[in-house]
Order: C-alpha cells, then structure tokens, then sequence
C-alpha cells in the first residue's frame, strides 16, 4: 500500500509568487556581487539550492535565469540546478465540470490532460532542454477547469537514504472542499503514483513525464460504467454527467453525438 499523501504549505496566490521572485532578484543581486567560477563544486552547489529552492515559476514562461548571463561559462550547470530546485507550476484541466460537480465525456474532454501552451521562447528552452537531457526536480500541477483551479499536486522528486535511484513524494491541496468527486479522482492519482521509482539513469522528471502525469488527470469511464443499461441511469451519487437527461439539467451540456450514437443502438442500428 502506498504511504499517505501530505498536504503541503504552497499556496497559488499572486503574493507568494512574488514573494518567491523577491527571493529571485536578490540572488541575482548577489550573485553579481560573488564569483561563482571560484568556488567549489560543493559551495555551487549549495549556493543554487538555496537561490532557486523558493522559487515558483510558471513552466510555460520558462526562461534562463539571470545567472546565466553573469556566468555564461556556468550556463549549463546553472540551468541544470535551476530546473532541479525550482518548482514550476502548470495549469491542468480535467474532465470536471464545477457547476454540475460531475465528470463528462462531451466534446470539452479533448482540451482535458494537457499542458497548457506555452510561450515561443519557452518552447525553445522546452526543446533544447529536451534534447540535452536536463530533468526537473519539482513539479506542481494546478487542476480544475478553464475557469477556476481547485486543487494542486506536487510532484517531488526525492532520493532515499539508500541512494538506490530517485522516487516520486506526492503532495495534494484542495482548494475547495466542495468537491468531492474531483477530490477523490485526484487522490487515486496521487495514491498509484507516490513513491514510484523512476527509471535507474533519470535523476528527475523529463518534459515526456510531465506531460504524461497531466494526462492522468483526465478521467475515463470505466466499462462498468460505459455500460449501455447502467451508463445512462447514472445520476444521483454518481461521478458523473448524465448526458441524457434534459438540457437544462446539465447546465447547457450536451453531448449530441454521444446521445445519437445511443439512439441508434437502441433501434439496432450499426
């Protein structure tokens, strides 16, 4: 059995960003004012994780650090910390409508399980560190819809005592207890995946990993409930939309093409 989920303190208010930027600059301050060419391995080291650690960026705003430009000689190990230390934030919507409380199947659901675009140059820095194989250490996914977020996940990326390899610890945040549903999908989520060991030669998480992670979020049906004769009498506690109830009762939600494809298996029709 996986171990429990933690919560965490992080929050996705605009003050704790800025809070974390403040750290930022004053980094950039001081890394103007040392060498880092003199130091050690170790002390480089030390010095990144403690200038990038409270930091909270937006992936698709991802850019090169102003370190960067001071220590160009340093650019690949700077970055390299930087992505191992920083936690990036990407916006996930799931199959969840908020008004009605329930999942759907209708045409909203091919948006759902994905990365949110990014911006041109934070696509070229997504593709080169794809290509070089520099890993992220610290992922946070913002769930919910295209109008709200109502929860948060961290993704960790840890090392045991015993140094065999690196894992996954998983945190999960509610940001409105009014939603069961989407709370109980998220925690399954967080359950199957927490303290999966990553491939023995990663050290973290690779742009392919995040973007399989956010498709998790996406729920299916499963065949129980795809069942032609339970399927479409699930209402009430259930999870989900009844789609082939009255147009109002869905909030102005209806899948068409879904209903007429259940029309016609109910006269035999291919």
């Amino acid at each position: 059995m996986p171990p429990p989920l933690e919560s965490y303190n992080g929050s996705s208010d605009n003050h704790s960003d800025s809070h974390a930027q403040s750290d930022a600059d004053h980094h950039d301050r001081v890394g103007a004012e040392i060498d880092l060419t003199l130091m050690s391995v170790e002390a480089r080291e030390k010095y990144y994780k403690e200038c990038f650690s409270k930091m909270v960026e937006p992936l698709k705003c991802l850019s090169e650090p102003d370190l960067c430009n001071t220590f160009p000689e340093l650019k690949i190990e700077i970055i390299g910390a930087y992505l191992r230390y920083t936690t990036f934030t990407v916006q996930v919507w799931a199959n969840y409508d908020a008004a009605c409380k329930k999942f759907h199947t209708d045409g909203r659901m091919q948006d759902c399980g994905k990365l949110e675009r990014s911006s041109p140059n934070a696509e070229r820095i997504l593709h080169s560190i794809a290509t070089s194989g520099l890993e992220f250490g610290r992922i946070r996914y913002e769930i919910g819809t295209a109008f709200m977020t109502l929860c948060a996940v961290n993704f960790r990326v840890i090392r045991p005592k015993d140094d065999a390899g690196v894992e996954l610890k998983i945190s999960l945040r509610m940001y409105d207890s009014g939603h069961p549903s989407l709370y109980e999908f998220v925690r399954s989520v967080c359950q199957h995946n927490q303290g999966v060991e990553l491939a023995y030669s990663q050290q973290g998480l690779q742009i392919r990993d995040i973007v399989e992670i956010a498709s998790f979020f996406k729920r299916k049906p499963t065949a129980e409930e795809m069942a032609p004769r339970s399927y479409w009498k699930y209402t009430g506690n259930s999870p989900w939309m009844d789609l082939s109830g009255k147009y109002e009762d869905n909030f102005g939600w209806v899948d068409f093409d879904e209903l007429e494809r259940d029309r016609r298996r109910g006269q035999g029709q291919a």
